[in-house]
């Protein structure tokens, strides 16, 4: 198991139609700060963990200032992952950044229990990540979508455009669920990223996108349909 700790940095969304993203590109290629393709796209793929109260997805739906969300994330065309990343993302105020723990091996046929996985990942970690892991090792949601990466002609700030967007519920399912997914609108977002020490590049870069910030989060976001569709759980009452 191989851990890193990426470093604490701005990260900040915009969320258009992918239609425009047509007249948008040009004005990312010409503005104060200049973006260039960085790497090749690729496909993200993501299970969504979280407690049986779906603690992670209410503090994010509301925003609270020191929240987590626990996610296995892997790239290309598998549908379940052979091996992943489980990321811990964390967000204190403006600032987020990413705990990583690579894990191998994983078993990735759909007649694998959820429970079978998850104890994978957990003997795969050390103590102290096991143990953060235990509070929100349930899968709740899986998802699926396109990404393009950039990068400012200095290197100093960074920017995806997710398209495609694509998610399947988990919830009440003992083992993967990977049919009927729930389609997104035809929405792209936009991130813009970059360390506090780079704050100033940034701040011109969003000058040069005519949208507003947005909170959107494509783990809310997919999870919020299936349990509007009472396809999900309500929250237990009381403490926990």
């Amino acid at each position: 198991m191989i851990h890193a700790t990426q470093a604490r940095r701005y990260e900040l969304k915009f969320v258009c139609s992918s239609s425009d993203l047509d007249w948008l590109r040009p004005r990312l290629a010409q503005g104060r700060v200049v973006f260039r393709a960085a790497y090749e796209p690729r496909t993200i793929r993501n299970i969504y963990f979280d407690s049986p109260n779906l603690d992670c997805y209410y503090q994010n739906l509301a925003g609270v200032s020191q929240r987590d969300k626990v996610r296995l994330r892997w790239y290309g065309n598998d549908r379940l992952p052979a091996a992943g990343v489980l990321e811990f993302k964390r967000k204190r105020g403006m600032l987020g950044w990413k705990d990583c723990h690579t894990i191998r091996d994983l078993p990735r046929s759909p007649q694998t229990r959820w429970r079978e996985l998850s104890r994978h990942i957990t003997q795969a970690l050390s103590p102290a990540a096991a143990l953060q892991f235990s509070g929100s090792d349930l899968p709740v949601l899986i998802n699926a979508y396109s990404r393009r990466y950039f990068e400012s002609t200095d290197g100093r700030v960074r920017m995806t455009i997710d398209t495609h967007l694509q998610a399947w519920n988990q919830i009440r399912t003992a083992r993967p669920n990977l049919r009927c997914p729930a389609m997104f609108p035809d929405v792209a977002v936009i991130e813009l990223k970059a360390g506090p020490e780079h704050y100033e590049q940034l701040r011109l870069a969003i000058q040069d996108i005519p949208l507003r910030v947005s909170r959107f989060s494509k783990f809310c976001v997919g999870l919020q349909n299936f349990l509007q569709a009472g396809n999900g759980v309500t929250r237990a009452a009381g403490p926990h």
